[in-house]
């Protein structure tokens, strides 16, 4: 039987004992982990590959933790991030939450609430994750559709008959019904429920 590769947590921290301290304490909870002493290491050697999350300080040498942070938003890595911060760096973590940081933690960080808050993040990038495969099938499938198909199918996800489909777009009957048997056969689905559902998600995406 096949055993699960445990998720993996990266520590990006200038201050080796601290980086050993939480690689002892999340090793002990059943993850792996591997850590980094600069901004820039991190951004050469880490990958993204294994889902996990990101700890991360906030002030080291040369490029700070919310400089990286910066980095990683930009190069869309569905990676969670949750700070680590000193007493004084408590505001500054709080602005990195409202761009998008997952959470953070006030060193030294207390074990059972490293462990938690991690948990939660490691769960949070499975699901977005999950979320972000979905997306790419949905895309996937609505780029075999023509741009015609595709206005017809958006059509169609309202709810909307073939007659009025045919009137608003100034088409026949037959066409509309030749155009629906191929958005069928293209999106894999066997009535306009489905269709309404792959094309929901895709505007959902295409609007933000």
């Amino acid at each position: 039987m096949k055993t699960q590769t445990p998720d993996l947590i990266r520590i990006v921290d200038d201050d080796a004992s601290v980086c050993a301290s939480l690689t002892f304490i999340l090793q002990i909870a059943g993850f792996d982990v591997v850590s980094y002493n600069s901004a820039a290491q991190f951004l050469e050697q880490a990958s993204e590959l294994r889902p996990g999350c990101i700890l991360l300080d906030v002030k080291m040498p040369g490029k700070s933790g919310l400089e990286l942070f910066a980095d990683i938003q930009s190069r869309g890595m569905l990676l969670p991030v949750i700070f680590l911060t000193g007493h004084g760096d408590i505001e500054m973590a709080v602005q990195a939450l409202h761009d998008g940081a997952f959470d953070f933690l006030v060193k030294p960080a207390e074990p059972e609430r490293l462990i938690e808050k991690v948990k939660k993040a490691v769960d949070h990038c499975k699901r977005i994750r999950s979320e972000a495969r979905e997306q790419r099938e949905v895309d996937e499938l609505m780029a075999r559709l023509t741009p015609t198909e595709r206005e017809v199918a958006q059509l169609v996800a309202k709810g909307l008959t073939v007659k009025t489909i045919a009137q608003i777009l100034e088409v026949s009957e037959q066409a509309v019904k030749s155009h629906r048997s191929s958005i069928y056969r293209k999106l894999d689905v066997i009535n306009p429920v489905e269709v309404a559902s792959v094309v929901l998600q895709w505007q959902g995406r295409n609007s933000r």
